[in-house]
């Protein structure tokens, strides 16, 4: 029984870490035929450090660009 707990317990704190990839859209851009969504990354629980870039760029297709609207989630992969 506690076995099954403690797999359970870890299952939940590895998924977790999954949320640490979503982030807002700050600004959609395009340039030179490539798409891209500024993500904002200033959030309390960020991690970031001030060398860090706190608004990270990610790349992305077409149909991803024309499917997210600013404000929206944008979880990479």
């Amino acid at each position: 029984m506690i076995k099954t707990q403690l797999v359970l317990v870890c299952i939940l704190l590895l998924s977790c870490n999954q949320l640490d990839d979503c982030l807002d859209i700050r600004n959609k851009y395009t340039g030179n035929g490539q798409y891209y969504f500024e993500l904002d990354d200033s959030g309390i629980f960020s991690g970031n450090t001030s060398d860090e870039d706190p608004n990270p760029t990610a790349q992305v297709s077409e149909e991803e660009y024309n499917q997210y609207q600013i404000g929206d989630k944008f979880c990479r992969e």
